[in-house]
């Protein structure tokens, strides 16, 4: 169920509406349900993946505080938990992979279960986090299946940690000041994000990129600055979406995304671009292969290999492993160049990291190597021409002027503490959503990884 369905758009309200009925002691029973409900509207048959991982996780967790004493026993539950959950992962996402490699007819019968890399990940943080003495067990088996489940960002994100989500389940609902005001205006920027923006711009890069052998420099290049902004808005405009669906329900979900596009390094880069995913594997990968407690040289070993294993993470195909590979490269150079103490001004140096970051993106958004080598080609021909002017260059300087103004003033408080504007602007938004939202509004790019 998308979230820019019709059928969430009548769904959800009527979820808030039984909540409001039903006693308080139903809360957790019902958030449970509607979260499996919202699962199984994609497809049934891989529920039993998702209570796979909440079962293995929940009873590897119990089964590790109880041995004490024992460290080896301890190792081998978690060992079972890591192994199960990647076990699954591998043969779903990366079995099609290596099967095609050989001709192997069974790659192509194997479907990709909807948000398997973000339940997995979700659930396994709470394995290792138990085994590291970091959290307390948790006691309800429905509390932490709710919790691996929580519909709103159950197929896309964001990666929650149990420390943050599963003490809000356990608690109940809690809702602060404006939570529905801030709810709403969330939900609906997300919505502009993806409908109007993302989703818009997506023609044009879905053309581009269809017939590059026919494009000009300048239009694949505008077509490359297009997919940058198609997957912001797209992903971005999910995490908006998950985090206003959660507030309005009581529920508070951390930031995913913080403006990475206005990064002036591609360190500050990934402290903002799925703030959920880079911190997942700076705790759970590169700490424990050693982080930054080591020489320079294993230091720039355990960054490559971590940013690596990110691409990996987001598909098994080799245009992410070099995606994976150049950001673990940009990092180790700018971490070398920084030593150097070189004075480089702060715009300069945002434009430089948004290209590095952007040539990244070709290799993510190509069907294959050979295209992704044919598109940079391409662009350094250096032609110039556009055989046809786009009505969606529109629609990116727009988006790019309305982050340019998130980033540059204090518009959010603005309309927070202005009630009346907030409201007013809701609406307009939702408006806005109808009169200038991609009639074939697509799923979210994500729901593929």
């Amino acid at each position: 169920m998308l979230f820019q369905s019709i059928e969430f758009l009548v769904a959800f309200p009527l979820l808030l509406l039984l909540r409001f009925l039903l006693p308080k002691s139903f809360e957790k029973v019902l958030l449970l349900v509607a979260s499996y409900v919202f699962y199984s509207w994609w497809s049934l048959k891989f529920v039993f993946l998702l209570l796979l991982s909440t079962v293995v996780d929940y009873y590897c967790a119990k089964l590790i505080v109880r041995q004490k004493t024992n460290a080896n026993a301890k190792k081998f539950f978690l060992f079972l938990s890591l192994l199960i959950n990647l076990g699954v992962l591998f043969v779903f996402k990366y079995y099609v992979w290596l099967s095609g490699l050989f001709a192997n007819d069974l790659a192509y019968s194997i479907i990709l279960p909807l948000g398997i890399s973000f339940y997995t990940f979700q659930s396994m943080s709470y394995t290792i986090d138990i085994y590291r003495g970091n959290i307390e067990e948790e006691k309800s088996f429905m509390n932490f299946a709710t919790f691996v489940s929580f519909f709103p960002q159950l197929v896309a994100g964001p990666i929650e940690r149990a420390s943050n989500l599963l003490g809000q389940i356990d608690r109940g609902p809690k809702y602060k000041k404006d939570f529905i005001r801030s709810g709403l205006s969330l939900f609906v920027w997300g919505l502009i994000k993806k409908v109007v923006f993302a989703d818009n711009i997506a023609s044009l890069v879905n053309f581009s990129y269809g017939i590059h052998e026919y494009q000009s420099s300048l239009e694949l290049l505008l077509s490359t600055y297009g997919f940058a902004l198609q997957i912001y808005g797209d992903f971005s405009g999910y995490t908006d979406m998950a985090r206003g669906v959660a507030r309005l329900m009581g529920y508070e979900l951390m930031l995913n995304f913080n403006l990475p596009y206005f990064a002036s390094n591609i360190r500050e880069f990934w402290h903002k671009w799925h703030i959920s995913l880079s911190t997942w594997f700076r705790d759970y990968v590169y700490i424990p292969m050693g982080g930054n407690r080591c020489s320079k040289w294993n230091n720039y070993f355990n960054i490559f290999i971590t940013m690596l294993i990110a691409g990996v993470w987001h598909g098994a195909n080799m245009t992410f492993v070099i995606w994976g590979a150049l950001h673990g490269l940009y990092i180790i150079v700018f971490d070398y160049l920084q030593k150097l103490n070189l004075k480089i001004p702060k715009f300069i140096s945002c434009l430089l990291t948004f290209h590095f970051v952007l040539l990244a993106w070709i290799f993510f958004r190509a069907e294959n190597l050979s295209q992704a080598l044919a598109i940079i080609t391409k662009i350094f021909h250096a032609d110039f021409s556009i055989l046809q002017f786009s009505n969606i260059y529109i629609y990116m300087i727009i988006f790019y002027l309305l982050m340019a103004i998130r980033r540059y003033t204090n518009i959010e408080e603005f309309f927070v503490n202005k009630s009346f504007i907030n409201w007013s602007m809701i609406w307009l938004g939702f408006i806005a959503v109808v009169v200038f939202g991609s009639l074939e509004s697509a799923d979210f790019i994500y729901f593929d990884f």
